[in-house]
This record gives C-alpha cells, structure tokens and sequence, in this order.
C-alpha cells in the first residue's frame, strides 16, 4: 500500500486526495471484513456437476437451464453419479481484440528480458 502510494504521489497525485481515497478503501475493506462469511464448504463440489457453456445473451437463462436439468436428468444423475446440483458456469467468448493482440513472449538465449530492453531503451538495438 506504501509502495501504491509513493509510486501515485510521484505521477502527480495530489496528497490530500490520495490519503482520503486510502481511508475509504481501508474503511470499505474493515467493513467487509467484520461481515460474517460462512466458510465454503469442501463437499459442496463433490457432489455437483459443472456445465461450462460459453455466454450468449440468446441463450437460455440459468434458471431455466437448472429446470430442464432437474426435470430431464436431475434424479437419474442423483442415482447413478450421487450428483446433487448442476453448477452452471459461464465464459465470455472471445471477440476480435482477442485475436488481434494474442501476443507470445519469446526470450533470447542468454539473454534477459530486462537486458534487452536496457539495450532498445539506450538504443544498441535494432
């Protein structure tokens, strides 16, 4: 949190306005951690079944999706796979700035990234 800080201060941040926004944020992180929270349970994954679908916004919503689980597959599942509830999950899909910015970090042989970049930043690169 110093570190943040000192790192905002010296990118022109004004001091008054920092040290409010930290009070706030430290105030927000009190708050949340005086809520009781009860601990996950470890066995609750054990008995569920984990669909991961990729998100369309014409798709079916997750409560529908759990009724036509339950009503076509739901005791079957219990019965066979002692599988309790379905865990429905969603992942964005990828779009264009995805593809386009895909970019894979190769490393010289003998040679640091952080050297390589010394040596661009003083200009002994091409």
């Amino acid at each position: 949190m110093k570190k943040l800080y000192h790192n905002l201060l010296n990118r022109a941040w004004k001091r008054d306005y920092l040290r409010k926004e930290f009070k706030n944020a430290c105030s927000a992180i009190k708050a949340k951690g005086t809520q009781q929270k009860q601990p996950p349970d470890p066995d609750a994954k054990k008995n569920a079944l984990i669909l991961h679908l990729e998100f369309h916004p014409q798709d079916n919503n997750k409560q529908r999706l759990h009724e036509m689980y339950k009503e076509h597959c739901g005791e079957l599942f219990k019965e066979l796979f002692d599988i309790d509830r379905p865990v429905i999950a969603y992942s964005r899909p990828k779009n264009l700035g995805d593809y386009i910015t895909q970019a894979k970090l190769h490393q010289a042989d003998g040679k640091s990234a952080s050297t390589i970049m010394g040596e661009f930043k003083q200009g002994l690169t091409l």
